[in-house]
């Protein structure tokens, strides 16, 4: 029985060795493939995504559009308003037709950062020079009962953004933001559920909680439809002159 014991220990301290003898680039390389790989990713051109945000009992529309290189359009439609956020590669804009004065403004800085890094087609993690001033492997750590690597992460605007790998999937299971400086001083992101779409592995279904100056927000976010190479106008992406 002491033997057998001693081999499972073993095996056990081999296996947990491998892990953390594993690298940044190792961890990056083997998300990437787990997401659909570096070529697979680059016969897409234009992605569509819509879905449902549900918060404090109501529905809101989500619409997605990206584009090659590093453009992005989001419409979120709630009570007969709409808030269109843009990024055509240069100028990242907003129209706030819910909480703000409708009109378009160029949003910079800490509150341009989130729509910027999500502009790339693939995720943050491909090209992480472009997103980050510093990021390093952290380790490994659990989430919800589930063993992940820990990726931190400092942006342009040094926000610390964390982001949990699931170790056996190589998906990201959670992401945190902190050092946030306006209204939203946090925010945590809990992916529950991914599809794969031909090849690409995409999350379906998000939980996301906001900690702000007043308390905390929760909401889910919930894809319903994902369209490839799409004919995306880059007008779409341009902010509107009025």
């Amino acid at each position: 029985m002491k033997i057998k014991t001693l081999a499972l220990t073993v095996i056990f301290l081999a296996f947990t060795g491998l892990l953390s003898a594993q690298t940044l680039e190792d961890i990056l390389a083997k998300h990437y493939t787990a997401v659909g790989g570096a070529d697979k990713w680059s016969t897409v051109n234009s992605l569509k995504t819509t879905g449902k945000m549900k918060m404090m009992g109501m529905e809101a529309d989500m619409t997605i559009f990206k584009k090659r290189t590093n453009k992005m359009f989001v419409e979120i439609a709630i009570m007969g308003s709409s808030v269109k956020q843009g990024y055509n590669g240069t100028t990242a804009w907003q129209i706030d037709g819910v909480m703000g004065s409708g009109k378009p403004e160029v949003i910079e800085g800490e509150k341009a950062s989130s729509l910027i890094r999500n502009s790339k087609m693939e995720g943050e993690l491909f090209n992480t020079s472009e997103n980050f001033a510093k990021i390093e492997l952290a380790g490994q750590e659990e989430v919800d009962g589930v063993n992940c690597f820990k990726i931190s992460a400092v942006d342009k605007n040094e926000q610390e953004i964390t982001y949990y790998l699931n170790a056996e999937t190589l998906l990201i299971e959670k992401k945190t933001v902190e050092n946030m400086k306006g209204d939203t001083q946090g925010m945590t992101l809990k992916f529950e559920e991914y599809k794969d779409f031909d090849g690409i592995m995409l999350p379906v279904k998000s939980l996301q909680e906001m900690k702000l100056k007043q308390g905390k927000f929760k909401q889910e976010l919930i894809i319903s439809t994902v369209e490839f190479n799409l004919d995306i106008q880059d007008s779409i992406f341009e902010m509107p002159s009025k």
